[in-house]
């Protein structure tokens, strides 16, 4: 049944993401208290403020500049709160 589905990804490449800014898709959640990546072109969005920054670790080579410990209050750097 799969196989006769045209625009199945058969890759992570040929994957295709929805624009962060479209409709929301009807029967689905929706969080507006996501965090979402905002390097170029990237439109990775999740949940947890550890996830967002493995992401950009893994995918950008981002390096935090504030090292390790607690975060200091306000501090996201280029990670910010989804208003989707």
């Amino acid at each position: 049944m799969i196989k006769g589905l045209s625009d199945l990804a058969r890759s992570k490449g040929e994957i295709r993401y929805p624009n962060p800014l479209s409709e929301a898709i009807p029967g689905l959640l929706v969080y507006r208290d996501g965090f979402r990546c905002t390097f170029t072109a990237c439109n990775y969005i999740c949940k947890a403020l550890k996830h967002i920054q493995r992401h950009c670790r893994l995918e950008h080579g981002w390096v935090s500049t504030r090292g390790r410990g607690r975060p200091v209050k306000g501090d996201r750097e280029h990670i910010q709160r989804s208003k989707i």
